[in-house]
């Protein structure tokens, strides 16, 4: 298996690439995600174990 993640990149009013970096990493089959109040990241990958 290959370890996998997410990246963010964020853009200034002229389309131009201002930052980039990574959100998630050491994850396997990312299928959906999203930030949590607090600052963390959740994953939810294309496993048959139930895990978030």
């Amino acid at each position: 298996m290959y370890l996998r993640g997410a990246s963010a990149i964020r853009f200034n009013t002229d389309s131009e690439v201002i930052d980039a970096y990574r959100i998630l990493h050491r994850s396997g089959s990312n299928y959906a995600g999203g930030p949590t109040p607090w600052g963390a990241w959740l994953s939810g990958e294309e496993r048959d174990r139930g895990l978030v």
